[in-house]
């Protein structure tokens, strides 16, 4: 089985952005700094992460802390989360020397006052000219209402209450004889935090992962806290996130949805932004075989590579990656000459041919199938079903083989649950196992009829068909025995992992397309997981017989359909199936609010 966790070891061809990525955070001119790494979900952008700290580590005059925005979720304020792990990192690295550890002390005292006053966020930011939220930012707006003569009692309240919280806070956060307004206490703290890294001469990078996982606010504290406390000129931040989250988050926070204001901020707050190189064919299929080529638990009768090999291997294929410019995908005979690979015995060789003809076959479709795209972390989801499968067919003596398997289970991915559950009824049913109408797909017939569920996925089906090995002359039924459960496939047959998981039971009970909570899911959800979703919803929404009125989950098949085309499509062409006579006038009207209402019987609602 393959791990979902990030790691450092390169099989994507990142090298070369790592490099130039560690090649700008070194450089002492561009200091203090903040870069971003863009990525979406599973797109490997953690895993690019801890390979730029890795790099950074090896350096001399480098102090490195990976924080992780996400544990902290929920548990305390994300901003005093962020400066007292910093603190807390510098006493741990200071405690040999007596004068680095009083002032690391000394920090550390002004971030528990800090997280007490409440200046971690909305007086810092009024200071740093950052936009205002939360009760300063109603203060402010109401001491503007009073003052031109408009204001009420609500504005007198938030006055006031601002300026108790203020008032009572500030006491012994700075010595008495200083002054205690917010810009100055977090002046203090900046002071100390400086001269604190200047005595020690060295670089602080920070590296921050899953700020994309937390909510809006937690989100815009923690890169503000970078902004107003922490931007110093020994200190560099990285930032791993997925940009259409932090978007989301500022427009969120701020309640502002002008494109040019969002930019801005984030140009302001993330310098350099980074984006992770997108996966293609030849990158698909060499994570392909380097997954398969490294797992020595697919097949126990294979003999697995060396250590050694499998990095002799996986850098070949990174150099062959880097020169694909001028180059083709390498021959298996090609990868045998490779240093370290030379000697290999011939079932090892064998092994390596396996690998290589598996990620021949796979590798187009799940980099262009539009619920892949080449995503690493989809990609290892579904060897792990691979593998699943295969080790019950080796126990059971089921005779499908590898490929065979691999082809079923991406069908499942990409044609999603309902043409899934078709596709094996039909199998169970036949007398034989065996579907002519697949041979006939598989030998390139597109006349000929499959089950009318499929049209909705016709491109994705017509290129699976050409997948080896053919399906429609063999008995199909062992692969419903393997198919059993389905929920290893997308994690949940219904191609629904964690997230979408809980993106899905929130949509199944919202009352209305347009609320808050149905808006703030939809931006969340990764584009990749959408139809998965929508197909969940489906299925759900294919038990109704009384569609007299609205019924649970269509507001939230509406939400995702007015924001994908293809998930707009299934969702009309399903109720195209689904309702006889004349649409419900409320379905009509649901319908022409994306654009795209169906024709019912030839008859246009």
């Amino acid at each position: 089985m393959w791990s979902d966790n990030e790691t450092t070891t390169d099989f994507l061809n990142f090298e070369d952005t790592v490099e130039s990525v560690v090649h700008i955070l070194t450089r002492k001119d561009l200091k203090p700094m903040s870069l971003g790494l863009f990525g979406g979900w599973g797109s490997g952008k953690s895993s690019m992460l801890r390979m730029v700290e890795k790099k950074i580590s090896e350096t001399d005059d480098a102090i490195v802390l990976i924080f992780d925005a996400w544990v902290f979720q929920g548990y305390d304020d994300a901003r005093a989360a962020l400066l007292e792990t910093i603190g807390s990192h510098l006493l741990e690295i200071s405690q040999s020397d007596p004068s680095l550890k009083t002032k690391a002390i000394s920090l550390l005292k002004r971030v528990d006052a800090i997280r007490a006053l409440g200046l971690a966020g909305e007086a810092g930011a009024l200071a740093m000219g950052i936009p205002l939220a939360g009760m300063f930012a109603r203060a402010l707006e109401g001491s503007r209402d009073m003052i031109a003569g408009e204001g009420d009692r609500e504005d007198f309240d938030a006055v006031k209450t601002a300026s108790k919280a203020v008032a009572s806070g500030a006491k012994g956060i700075l010595k008495p004889a200083e002054a205690a307004s917010p810009p100055e206490a977090i002046d203090a703290f900046r002071k100390e935090f400086s001269a604190l890294l200047d005595e020690m001469d060295k670089t602080l990078y920070v590296f921050i992962d899953n700020l994309d996982r937390c909510l809006p606010t937690n989100a815009i504290h923690t890169l503000e806290a970078i902004k107003q406390f922490l931007f110093m000129q020994n200190t560099t931040f990285v930032i791993a996130a997925d940009e259409t989250m932090i978007r989301h988050a500022v427009r969120e926070h701020y309640k502002s949805f002008d494109d040019r204001i969002t930019t801005d901020y984030l140009d302001k707050l993330m310098q350099y932004p980074i984006r992770i190189p997108s996966v293609g064919v030849l990158e698909t299929r060499a994570l392909l075989l380097l997954l398969i080529a490294h797992d020595d638990q697919i097949d126990p009768s294979r003999e697995t590579l060396s250590p050694e090999e499998r990095s002799a291997l996986q850098v070949f294929m990174i150099e062959r990656l880097q020169q694909s410019w001028e180059k083709t995908f390498p021959t298996v005979d090609e990868m045998f000459t490779a240093k370290g690979l030379d000697a290999l015995t011939e079932k090892r060789r064998q092994t390596l041919r396996d690998a290589d003809q598996i990620s021949g076959l796979a590798s187009e479709i799940l980099a262009t199938a539009p619920t892949v795209k080449g995503n690493p972390r989809i990609v290892k989801r579904l060897l792990n079903t691979l593998y699943q499968r295969k080790f019950i067919a080796q126990r059971r003596g089921i005779p499908l083989n590898e490929a065979a398997i691999l082809k079923l289970v991406i069908f499942e991915r990409c044609a999603g649950e309902r043409a899934t559950r078709e596709f094996y009824r039909l199998i169970a049913e036949s007398p034989d196992g065996k579907l002519p109408f697949i041979a006939a797909l598989e030998a390139g017939d597109l006349e000929s009829e499959f089950p009318e569920i499929w049209e909705e996925s016709r491109p994705f089906v017509v290129e699976w068909a050409k997948l080896l090995p053919p399906l429609g002359e063999i008995d199909l039924r062992p692969a419903v025995y393997l198919a059993r459960d389905l929920r290893p496939t997308q994690i949940g047959f219904t191609g629904l992992d964690e997230e979408a998981q809980a993106a899905f039971e929130g949509l199944m009970i919202a009352e209305r397309r347009s609320s808050a909570v149905v808006q703030d899911i939809i931006k969340k959800l990764p584009d990749v997981q959408k139809p998965a979703v929508m197909d969940a919803l489906i299925s759900k929404l294919a038990n109704i017989s009384d569609w007299t009125k609205q019924p649970s989950g269509w507001p939230g098949a509406m939400a995702i359909a007015a924001t994908d085309d293809a998930c707009a499509k299934k969702l009309t062409t399903f109720a195209n199936r689904q309702i006889t006579g004349t649409l419900p006038r409320w379905m009509s009207r649901s319908l022409k609010s994306i654009g795209s209402p169906p024709i019912f019987n030839g008859v246009q609602p």
